[in-house]
């Protein structure tokens, strides 16, 4: 029986989307209960190798095609590569193996929508019909389920396991649907993809999620930054230097207030009554730090750290009673179990990214969605996570800017 690699395709690309949205985990369960995404959820289990063996299976026949994505691409697989090699100090390497396993499943499946994927319409198309289905279903769920408000916080969270994870979906909703609304082409789809915009809106405000919020603010002043330099500066060079100028001033006020002033943020959550606990989580950069000393190079070991077994991490646990399961600062993160040559490549790769990107002399959506996950991933660890979807967007976005249309 001949394959249909074209559809097969489809069936890997659509079940990516549709369980990095809706997630593997029975919705609306108390949080102390919801299964861990990267462990013992069967369907998690399966979904993943599903995946995995569709994506092997057309992807086999256009290994050459692939071969020059990786080539022009580079770091991100070199980092892989070394995630690999740092399994053999790992002192939970089977787990490492597995969390690995999910990524590298995941950027496989990326590089299917890059090879099948015909044009962008298609792509968004698929995006449209899944992304529309879970917003609907998120704000009845809000309306009319109790289990779908996080009693916590007393706040949205919607199909999510949790306000933040809803925030962060509904911020790449939102970002998705801005733009189709923005390239929609009929009066039908501007309706539809303004109405969405409203509902991942209202979902992001309602989850009270800080992070999401805050991305959003700082993704908005960008867009609106980069929108002036174009329509005040006819010269190319001009506004794409002041756009990087102000791009770099943002970063580094951002991030001045994150690390130098963390009470400042504590100040703004208070106000909307609501503890972001920043300071809290200054000192929970400082335990890692410590950590990352005891392996700077060479790291602990991919996703290896973060473990209930692991006597560190049980330590820290003794100091911080609502028990991280992060750093709540991606970067640290990847230093720790990375090490500084993992971090470099994965350096590299942002480098050359925006190395290509500014090359290209056509409208890129999807940068937006790098740079907001980037920028999410100072507040929480969602980058190189099994389960987090906004990491699976970033491998996603990232790779879309390696197509050949």
């Amino acid at each position: 029986m001949r394959i249909n690699y074209n559809k097969t395709a489809l069936v890997a690309i659509n079940l990516f989307v549709f369980f990095s949205f809706f997630g593997t985990s029975v919705p609306f369960r108390p949080e102390n209960l919801n299964v861990d995404y990267t462990e013992s959820n069967i369907i998690n289990q399966l979904v993943y190798v599903s995946i995995f063996l569709l994506s092997l299976l057309v992807l086999l026949p256009r290994w050459q095609q692939l071969w020059d994505t990786i080539r022009r691409e580079k770091f991100l697989t070199l980092f892989l590569c070394w995630s690999v090699i740092t399994i053999a100090w790992s002192d939970f390497s089977i787990i490492s193996i597995k969390r690995l396993f999910q990524v590298v499943t995941i950027v496989m499946v990326c590089h299917v929508t890059i090879l099948y994927i015909q044009s962008e319409k298609q792509l968004l198309g698929i995006l449209k019909r899944i992304l529309s289905v879970y917003l609907i279903l998120s704000i009845l769920s809000v309306m009319f389920i109790p289990g779908a408000i996080d009693i916590k916080f007393m706040t949205w969270r919607g199909l999510a396991s949790h306000k933040n994870h809803l925030g962060q979906v509904s911020l790449l909703n939102a970002m998705i649907w801005f733009y189709c609304l923005r390239i929609a082409s009929t009066q039908r789809e501007r309706i539809i993809a303004f109405g969405m915009l409203i509902i991942a809106l209202a979902l992001l405000f309602g989850a009270e999620s800080m992070t999401g919020i805050l991305t959003l603010t700082i993704i908005t002043g960008l867009a609106a930054l980069m929108w002036f330099n174009h329509r005040l500066f006819k010269s190319a060079a001009i506004g794409r230097f002041l756009s990087l100028s102000s791009l770099a001033a943002v970063a580094a006020v951002v991030l001045s207030i994150i690390y130098l002033a963390p009470d400042l943020l504590d100040s703004m959550a208070s106000g909307a009554q609501r503890d972001m606990t920043f300071t809290g989580r200054t000192f929970l950069w400082s335990a890692i730090s410590y950590e990352i000393a005891n392996h700077f190079w060479f790291g602990c070991g991919f996703a290896g750290f973060w473990i209930v077994e692991n006597t560190a991490v049980m330590d820290i646990y003794q100091q911080f009673v609502w028990l991280p399961k992060q750093s709540h600062m991606g970067y640290l993160d990847i230093i720790n179990e990375t090490g500084m040559v993992g971090f470099g490549f994965f350096l590299a790769a942002i480098c050359w990214y925006c190395r290509n990107l500014l090359r290209l002399n056509r409208e890129f959506f999807w940068k937006w969605v790098v740079l907001a996950v980037l920028i999410m991933n100072f507040l929480e660890t969602t980058i190189f996570r099994p389960g987090q979807l906004s990491g699976a967007m970033f491998i996603f976005a990232y790779l879309q800017l390696y197509r050949r249309y």
